[in-house]
């Protein structure tokens, strides 16, 4: 799949409003990192089909760029179902992909899993306490390419990737396996 330019308002409504996921990125053809960056968003539009790239020169369409609230170039912005569900701002390819030295932990869930919504709370707490790490959820039903992708075979998973590998995953919403893992790592869940 290929990148979309949106080039009005009511598209951008239409877009974001369509039910599928969509991520749009917000750039400048005047902004170095949007250059930078443009390239992983290319890819990841080509990785993964379920889910539409779309991007927005905030130059020539201000009233969008405004109405979303953007503020720095470039700003990844991902939509389901009209809503916002999360943003990326300014060229951190470590957040638009797991292939950077930080350390990432994927929470994979669905809105239908009990049991994830239990382990969510102790999820968010070790987001907290291990700063080191960069921590995203991941909706199974949204993101079912990614899902694959990755393996997941039951919800919650957590999956650890460093530098692009995973290197350890956790099934199941057992909080103490959690708490051994990142314990047993002392500083952050992966070493």
């Amino acid at each position: 799949m290929t990148v979309t330019p949106i080039t009005s308002l009511d598209q951008f409504h239409s877009v974001i409003n369509s039910g599928k996921p969509v991520v749009i990125d917000f750039w400048a053809t005047w902004c170095g990192p949007c250059r930078v960056i443009s390239p992983i968003f290319e890819k990841l539009s080509e990785k993964f089909s379920s889910v539409e790239f779309y991007k927005v020169d905030v130059d020539e369409q201000a009233a969008i760029a405004q109405e979303v609230g953007v503020r720095a170039m470039p700003t990844f912005v991902l939509y389901q179902g009209g809503e916002k569900k999360g943003d990326v701002v300014g060229a951190q390819p470590q957040a638009v992909e797991i292939n950077g030295e930080k350390p990432v932990v994927i929470d994979f869930w669905a809105t239908w899993c009990g049991p994830c919504r239990i382990i969510s709370p102790i999820f968010e707490k070790f987001s907290e306490q291990f700063t080191s790490v960069d921590y995203y959820k991941v909706d199974v039903d949204v993101a079912q390419d990614i899902s694959q992708e990755v393996g997941v075979r039951a919800m919650p998973t957590f999956a650890l990737f460093h530098k692009g590998e995973k290197v350890q995953e956790v099934v199941g919403a057992v909080p103490q396996k959690l708490q051994v893992s990142a314990l047993s790592r002392k500083e952050s869940p992966i070493h």
